[in-house]
């Protein structure tokens, strides 16, 4: 609901844009989004147990929200979903085998010197053939951003 009011207030035409009311994961079926505090709305997160404040949500994989829809891959890809990337990712096989995207912009646990902590992570895009660019914050955050780019 919030998507929608945004992009009317803000005047975006509706012929420009698409709301599919789901989260990608690794599997399809129910889970639960627990809504952050008020005040930093970014921070809600999915969550397998039920409690006072979530609200039901249906999961899908990328792959199977693109077979379903009819929707053309990916070409370019922002995750920041809280540490639900590998999921995602996971439920991604397919269309990163057939159409991998150019780019994809990340955020991922950090150590002091911005190293990703989560090396599957690094190492689901490296044994694709992409490259994994930290994107410097300063100061460094314990999320950082990273850009994996298709190599050649």
């Amino acid at each position: 609901d919030l998507f929608e009011h945004n992009m009317a207030i803000n005047r975006f035409e509706s012929s420009r844009w698409q709301l599919f009311r789901c989260a990608l994961s690794d599997a399809s079926g129910m889970s639960h989004f627990v809504p952050a505090l008020q005040g930093n709305s970014g921070l809600g997160h999915l969550s397998l147990k039920s409690c006072e404040t979530s609200q039901d949500v249906e999961m899908m994989t990328l792959d199977g929200a693109v077979k379903a829809w009819h929707l053309p891959a990916p070409t370019i890809m922002k995750l920041d979903v809280e540490g639900w990337e590998s999921q995602i990712l996971k439920g991604s096989t397919r269309t990163f085998l057939d159409h991998p995207p150019h780019s994809v912009v990340f955020e991922a646990d950090a150590d002091s010197r911005g190293h990703m902590l989560d090396t599957a992570l690094g190492a689901f895009f490296t044994e694709r053939g992409y490259s994994v660019k930290h994107l410097r914050r300063e100061p460094l955050e314990a999320k950082e951003n990273y850009v994996a780019t298709l190599r050649g």
